[in-house]
Parts: C-alpha cells; sequence; structure tokens
C-alpha cells in the first residue's frame, strides 16, 4: 500500500498522519489508523509512544510531575488530530487486529503477538473469508517513532532473583539452565510467533526459526531482527533515566491517560481539559 501510494514509512508524525489522510476513507469502510480510544490498558501504551517521540513524559528523573507540560499539549492535540481518521468508538488491540487483517486499514499498533495472526490461515480466515499468504511479506513493523525524539513502547520478560531468596544458588542455577540455547528456544516456542529472543544469536539460529507452527520461518531472520531492534528505544513513563517510579502503577490501574482520552473524544474536550484531569487525578493517586 505505501509503496503504490509514494508514502513513506510510518515512523514519524509527519508520515504518520499523511499516511492516515490519504487512505482514510470511511463511506467505503477504510480507516487510516486505528488508535487506542477507551479508557484501557491499551489506549495508554499507544499514547505513551506518542509521548515519549515528543518527551512528553509524567515524571522527571527526580520524580515530580510534569504530565501538563507544552511538550504533553502537543501531543494530545496531535493525538486528537490523528483521531480524525481513525476507525470509530471506543477503540482498542481486538478492532486494530481485525480491521487489519480484513485489509481496512493500513496501521495499527500491536505487540509482537500478532505475528501468528498474520501468519496462520487458521487465525486469517475468521477475519477474511481466503487466506491471503502474503500478509506477511507485505506487513513491515516500525521498530520506533520519532518526532522530537525516536521512541516506543515494549516490555521484556525477565527472569530475577530476589534478594531474600533463601537459595540464591539454586536459583542461579535455574538460571542458566533457561539460558542455555536450546532451553531458551523451548521456552520462547511455547508461545510462537508472541515471544522474540532478546539475544541476536538465537534470533539467527535454525533451531529458533523451525518453530512447530513455522510462524517464524515465514518472517525470516532479517524482518525479525528488524522487530527485535525496537527494543533499543522501549521506554514507560514510569521509568526515567534509569530510575522507577512504581507510582505509575496506581495511575496505570485507575486508567487515567485512557480517561483522558476518552475525554478528548467523547466530549471534545481541549488538551488544556485533559491536562488538568490528569494533573488533578495524579494528585488524587499519588499525593503530590
Amino acid at each position: 500500500w505505501f509503496e503504490e501510494a509514494g508514502l513513506a514509512e510510518p515512523t514519524t508524525w509527519e508520515a504518520i498522519m499523511e499516511a492516515a489522510k490519504h487512505f482514510h476513507d470511511p463511506q467505503n469502510g477504510m480507516y487510516g489508523i486505528v488508535l487506542g480510544k477507551t479508557n484501557d490498558a491499551y489506549a495508554e501504551q499507544v499514547f505513551t509512544i506518542f509521548a515519549l517521540s515528543n518527551g512528553a513524559r509524567i515524571f522527571d528523573k527526580d520524580g515530580n510531575v510534569i504530565v501538563n507540560s507544552p511538550e504533553m499539549k502537543e501531543v494530545l492535540q496531535y493525538y486528537k488530530d490523528l483521531g480524525a481518521y481513525s476507525a470509530p468508538g471506543h477503540t482498542y488491540w481486538q478492532q486494530a487486529r481485525e480491521l487489519y487483517l480484513a485489509g481496512r486499514t493500513p496501521m495499527m499498533f500491536y505487540s509482537t503477538y500478532v505475528m501468528d495472526d498474520l501468519a496462520l490461515a487458521e487465525i486469517q480466515t475468521q477475519y477474511i473469508s481466503d487466506f491471503d499468504p502474503d500478509l506477511v511479506k507485505n506487513t513491515e513493523f516500525a521498530p520506533m517513532m520519532t518526532n522530537s525524539r525516536s521512541s516506543s513502547f515494549g516490555q521484556v520478560l525477565s527472569l530475577a532473583v530476589v534478594k531474600s531468596s533463601q537459595n540464591k544458588l539454586d536459583v542461579l542455577k535455574l538460571l542458566d539452565f533457561m539460558f542455555e540455547p536450546d532451553n531458551y528456544i523451548k521456552y520462547i516456542h511455547m508461545a510462537p510467533g508472541g515471544m522474540l529472543p532478546t539475544r541476536s544469536s538465537i534470533a539467527e539460529s535454525e533451531e529458533f526459526l523451525n518453530d512447530p507452527k513455522g510462524i517464524y520461518r515465514s518472517y525470516g531472520a532479517e524482518k525479525i531482527k528488524a522487530i527485535i531492534y525496537g527494543m533499543e528505544n522501549i521506554e514507560k513513563f514510569g521509568y526515567v533515566e534509569g530510575k522507577v517510579f512504581p507510582e505509575m502503577g496506581k495511575i496505570s490501574g485507575a486508567f487515567t491517560i485512557g480517561n483522558g482520552i476518552v475525554m478528548m473524544f467523547d466530549n471534545n474536550a481541549t488538551p488544556d481539559q485533559v491536562l488538568t484531569f490528569w494533573r488533578e487525578d495524579i494528585r488524587k493517586l499519588i499525593g503530590r
């Protein structure tokens, strides 16, 4: 779609907006993009990418709340403007997946767990009548978003050793066992088309690519490495310059970000009104 239209890869605010406007044709069931527009974790995750790509944060490195910044106001205005070219309603991950598989949107936000949806006939044909074997080949993954800076949202599944463990040596032996290549690959293959390795040597190995359903093989090592590259830019609101702010859990649990987004699309709230709501809600939740 993008090559035929002569459009740039949608990795910048400008390119995303241009593509959304170009493809948006709601009278024929086509939407330029699918944004998170409900009060859930998905909306916060999608919005996080836009915010951090503009240097807009909830906390600074000292833990001060800086959500009502000019950078965040700019993000909200852009998100609201882009929403004019999004699928209607309180859209979340399910609509994003379904509309993309049905060929009714060229851009959506999803985790790596969409990989099997694109590759397997039994999932594709839940939404379209005929399996499209070229969907994987014709789908590209944007590893980051850029405006004033580059960023992405994501997470790494980790194995940790707690300080209070009574059997640290045994735990370390388990970790050594889990990180042996064969066992590491078996663990990833428990959710093929979902989990990806963080070790480049594993991503390039034949054993990893040969998962039971052939999902990783359909993507190939180069495309998988391009997806993994996004990990270089992973950020979250609650992690700033090496410091973790667990208070973000209360904010996420209360769906503060999503509630503000719903206000903006349902009630036509202005960015300033959303920022005021966020600041007051955060103060109630964390006491500052």
